[in-house]
């Protein structure tokens, strides 16, 4: 299994953030998304091509862990990397740092599930196998 770290960067825009100006809850998500959409293009993969094979990844599971705001304007690392997959799973850790600071300001980790258009299990296909490290 690839277990490099991908680092996807970031500034946080205004409307991202509440009055305070500190990033909303909800975006952290989105972080995440794109963070691990651009490990799978890294890789030579993009959603469009899965989907076009039939196949949908769902997210099962989200944790996240907030350390410490991150706020309007700030420049963000989300660094990405797979930790496990089976043949329908695929679990993902993240570390999302303002750049310049020490430690992370929210760790959080995802399970997503392979499923078909019906919305039932289905196995991952090859080339996401083959990514992951899944024979």
């Amino acid at each position: 299994m690839d277990t490099d770290v991908y680092v996807h960067r970031i500034r946080v825009r205004p409307s991202e953030s509440d009055r305070m100006g500190v990033v909303h809850h909800s975006r952290y998500a989105v972080y995440l998304e794109e963070a691990r959409t651009e490990l799978l293009r890294r890789a030579g993969l993009s959603y469009r091509q899965i989907e076009n094979a039939g196949a949908f990844l769902v997210v099962t599971d989200l944790v996240m862990k907030f350390a410490r705001p991150v706020r309007a304007f700030d420049e963000v690392e989300i660094e990405c990397r797979i930790t496990s997959a089976s043949y329908v799973t695929i679990s993902h850790e993240y570390a999302v740092r303002v750049a310049g600071q020490a430690g992370p300001a929210v760790t959080a980790s995802t399970r997503l599930a392979c499923v078909g258009a019906d919305g039932r299990p289905r196995r991952l296909p090859d080339e996401i196998l083959s990514v992951v490290g899944v024979t």
